[in-house]
């Protein structure tokens, strides 16, 4: 959501815009409208619960590492990373909040990248499917698979990485030409 604020207020400012296997919302959108109803339920009831009505969380670090071990099997990485997921709730209204894009940017300048991270990602397909769809030949945009998960930062670091740079270069090499 952040990126997609900055990209459309400051994109002369811009070089590219990655997203990795993220939201990408358009005007009006909010990430609830994005995630879909069960999300939304899920996160309200968090909130209402254990976050004073207005912090939300993804859950316990024990209720999110029994979710995340398909995709981080490595112990000592997993839990970490929910330990800090789960002690960083934030506020709700990060979720509820629609994005307002003014659409700085009409003539798509700015070149955008998606990175889809398909690997055992049946959970993400109704969210991250469109995304893929609106990005795949659309002008302005680069859309690439990489062989990893959701968490492919984390468990495959140097695979993301790469392709990363090889972004970068592109840019570069596109920045130099005109």
């Amino acid at each position: 959501m952040v990126v997609t604020g900055v990209a459309d207020r400051l994109p002369e400012q811009l070089a590219h815009v990655v997203y990795l296997d993220a939201e990408v919302p358009e005007d009006g959108q909010s990430l609830f409208d994005l995630n879909g109803q069960d999300f939304r339920n899920e996160m309200e009831a968090w909130a209402c619960s254990h976050g004073k009505g207005w912090l939300t969380s993804f859950g316990s670090a024990d209720e999110m590492d029994e979710g995340e071990r398909g995709w981080i099997a490595d112990d000592h990485l997993r839990r970490w990373y929910v330990e800090k997921l789960a002690a960083s709730p934030q506020p709700i209204e990060t979720f509820r909040q629609p994005i307002r894009l003014l659409g700085s940017d009409p003539a798509n300048k700015l070149s955008r990248t998606f990175f889809r991270f398909p690997v055992r990602g049946e959970a993400f397909e109704p969210l991250f499917a469109p995304i893929a769809e609106r990005f795949r030949s659309h002008a302005g945009w680069a859309y690439l698979e990489i062989d990893t998960n959701h968490c492919g930062p984390l468990v495959a670091p140097k695979l993301v990485a790469d392709a990363l740079m090889s972004v970068t270069a592109d840019t570069q090499r596109k920045e130099l030409t005109s």
